[in-house]
This record gives structure tokens, C-alpha cells and sequence, in this order.
């Protein structure tokens, strides 16, 4: 049981490698998919772990505020800024794809993982991190989803425009903290222990991971932080030979992601 989220994630990153070998429509096939394996991979992960009222407040959470958050941005150009998604995601719901409340929750569930180790005992910070870290994130996903064509961003005029307004990443930050706030309110009220790695046991709100346990954040985060770098730093087919790119999200993550990377790779040494 404790494996098949790492099982579900080598999937992800196989289907992601796939993704960047066809064209479209097998891309959006693709994108879908794999946005479905990461995510079932973060729920199955954190079930290890929660009770069952925890846990679905957990996925509740997450759905339901990033799909208000995408309503409201979609049909307001509030929070976000001005943008609007095309059909090539699958099913809509008023506007939005359903899959997006998805891709929130695959992310946000490692996520929160860097703000339970890095910020144990400071409930507070640790969503600050988790919402910065979702943010950061974004710097990747944003460019790379608009060059796709899978939503399009307006300038001032109602123009299409590949520029992506400062307006997004402060969007996911604020939407992000509140996301993480309320599951901090949620696992607080059910006094649920926050799982982190061994390195942070002295704190006894957090339930200690084991090696295996804490080897899927540890993968999925090292592959869309690293990956992500990767696949857009490279200059040559079938790389996306996007630098600036590269180096924005390499730098946003990272300001987290590589000291919980190396707390994370010590517990699982001891």
C-alpha cells in the first residue's frame, strides 16, 4: 500500500517524458492523464496518514477553493488577471476544465510537505511556505501551459498576449495560503498529526515518515522543481529551450525546495 504512490508517481513522470516525444491531440491526452496519476498519487499518499474525515476534508479543501478561485478569475479577471482557458483540457465546468481543481491538488499535497518540515511548530509559516511554493511552481507551469495554447492571457486592451501579468503569481499565492490555512485549521480542530520527515520529530504534531513513506514527496517534488528545469533549460528538441524559464522557476522553487530536499535525503539516510 505505502508504495503505490510511488508507483503511481514513476507513471506521472513517464507520461510527462512521453508528453514532450508527440504533438497534439495526443498531448492534451497526455497532459490529462498525467495530471490524474500525480494527483491519485498525493491522495493515496495522504490517506496513509489521515483519517478518513481529515482526509476528505483535505481533498475538499483543495477542490473546492481552487475551483472558485478559477471561477471567479475566469469570468472576473479578478485574483488572476485576465485570462480564459480553451476546450482542449477535456470537460468544462462554466468556463474552467474540470482537471484543473486536480492539477491544484496534485501539487499542493507535496507542497505542503516542504512547510510541515521546514516550519514544524509555526502553523502560520508553514502555509507561507506551502502557498509560496505552489506559486513558485506556477513560474513553470504558466509559461509552458500558455505556449501550449491550454489558456490565453488578455493585456490591458482585451488583447491575447503572452506576457503573464505579476497579478498571477501574487493570484497563487494568496489563493494558495488560503488553501493551506484552512487545512491547517482543518488538521488542528481533528488534532491530526501533520506527517514530516524523521529530522523534525521533535515537534509532536507531526507523525514521523518512514524512508518509503517520505520517498514520494521527495520524488515528486525533485521531479517537477528539477524536471521542470530541465525540460525547459535544454535548447534542442524535444526540450522546450526555454532559459528564462528554466532559471525563473529553478530559483522560485528552490528557495524552499532545496533545503527541504536536503533535510528530506538526510532522514531517509538515518
Amino acid at each position: 500500500m505505502k508504495r503505490i504512490p510511488i508507483a503511481l508517481m514513476v507513471l506521472t513522470i513517464f507520461l510527462n517524458i512521453c508528453w514532450t516525444l508527440v504533438e497534439s491531440p495526443a498531448r492534451d491526452a497526455l497532459t490529462v492523464m498525467g495530471v490524474s496519476t500525480f494527483a491519485l498519487a498525493s491522495a493515496s499518499h495522504a490517506r496513509t496518514f489521515l483519517t478518513d474525515r481529515s482526509f476528505f476534508q483535505l481533498v475538499a479543501i483543495v477542490l473546492a477553493t481552487s475551483l472558485v478561485a478559477e471561477l471567479i478569475g475566469v469570468h472576473t479577471a479578478a485574483i488572476f488577471g485576465h485570462y480564459s482557458y480553451s476546450d482542449r483540457l477535456g470537460l468544462m465546468l462554466w468556463q474552467v476544465p474540470i482537471i484543473i481543481p486536480f492539477a491544484w491538488f496534485m501539487m499542493f499535497y507535496p507542497s505542503l510537505h516542504i512547510g510541515w518540515a521546514l516550519s514544524p511548530n509555526n502553523r502560520f509559516v508553514s502555509a507561507a511556505i506551502t502557498a509560496w511554493t505552489m506559486a513558485s511552481w506556477d513560474l513553470y507551469l504558466d509559461p509552458q501551459m500558455v505556449n501550449e495554447g491550454y489558456w490565453v492571457w488578455f493585456d490591458s486592451q482585451g488583447l491575447p498576449t503572452l506576457t503573464i501579468p505579476y497579478s498571477n503569481f501574487v493570484g497563487w499565492f494568496l489563493v494558495s495560503l488560503f488553501i493551506a490555512l484552512a487545512i491547517e485549521i482543518a488538521l488542528a480542530i481533528e488534532d491530526v498529526s501533520r506527517p514530516t520527515s524523521a529530522s523534525t520529530r521533535r515537534n509532536v504534531t507531526s507523525s514521523t515518515l518512514s524512508r518509503t513513506e517520505l520517498a514520494f514527496p521527495v520524488l515528486a517534488i525533485s521531479w517537477v522543481w528539477l524536471g521542470s528545469f530541465l525540460v525547459n533549460i535544454v535548447p534542442m528538441a524535444p526540450f522546450l529551450d526555454q532559459p528564462q524559464v528554466a532559471i525563473q522557476g529553478l530559483c522560485g522553487m528552490g528557495v524552499f525546495a532545496l533545503a527541504w530536499l536536503v533535510k528530506s535525503v538526510k532522514a531517509m539516510r538515518q
